[in-house]
């Protein structure tokens, strides 16, 4: 669990002002409805939350808090959700899947005007990762130092061994020969990129690493790209052009 935890007055200070425009979505008593919904934060309820179908008060679990596409708040201190939040490192800005009930619609406190909709019985097994937060320039340079240290070690030399130093974009769009400088040793210039960043797990194996020139590498880190793939190819899309098929190296 790696998010930061609110207290229910710090929460109403912080974000909870931004959701005025909020509304309600489903109606009470839906059952097993699919959510996409990204993660605010997390609210300390140790005071206890209350069972909305027999009112009974009992010492509850973590609050937290969501929203969609269009801004909606959404609520849960299910168990489920808990249980998920301590099995994995997960953060605020990050989407997830689940399914879910949805209970008593609530607004939220002095924000009559926020309308939060509660939703309850997830079970962890069904929670997914969609998406990541999108990261700072100053996280993305922090990756890209930790790629280039990486990069020099034994998997990565494989990587550009394997193919000729040739840059697989360049190669991908049809560049006979990209302007990387050869260097003293004959060989030409190439680095290695990490397709999963080791920040967010990703692995040191080949079948993770392509063979870029420096100019993609940097593209791969600050451009707009988006990369997909399968046990035998990357498939690539740069400034919403998709590339074809790059293939993915599974070491000797």
């Amino acid at each position: 669990m790696a998010f930061n935890k609110y207290f229910w007055g710090e929460a109403c200070d912080s974000f909870l002002h931004k959701y005025k425009s909020s509304k309600h979505c489903y109606e009470e008593g839906e059952k097993q409805k699919k959510f996409n919904l990204k993660l605010i934060c997390c609210v300390d309820t140790g005071w206890g939350n209350i069972n909305s179908t027999t009112g009974h008060r009992f010492e509850g679990y973590d609050g937290f808090f969501f929203e969609d596409d269009d801004k909606n708040f959404y609520q849960t201190n299910s168990t489920g959700f808990y249980d998920y939040s301590y099995q994995h490192d997960i953060t605020e800005g990050m989407t997830f899947s689940f399914i879910a009930n949805v209970t008593k619609n609530l607004e939220l406190g002095y924000l009559k005007e926020c309308k939060c909709t509660r939703v309850m019985r997830i079970k962890s097994e069904d929670v997914k990762i969609l998406s990541y937060p999108e990261k700072t320039r100053e996280e993305k340079e922090k990756d890209l130092k930790e790629s280039k240290r990486i990069e020099r070690g034994a998997n990565g030399e494989k990587v550009k061994d394997h193919f000729n130093d040739e840059c697989q974009v360049c190669k991908a769009q049809g560049v006979i020969e990209n302007s990387s400088f050869i260097k003293e040793n004959g060989r030409r210039y190439s680095e290695a990129h990490h397709v999963i960043p080791l920040s967010e797990n990703g692995t040191d194996f080949t079948d993770n690493i392509m063979c870029l020139c420096a100019t993609h590498h940097r593209q791969m880190h600050y451009g707009d790209v988006k990369v997909n793939f399968d046990h035998y190819n990357f498939h690539v899309t740069l400034d919403e052009k998709t590339l074809p098929r790059i293939p993915r190296w599974g070491g000797e």
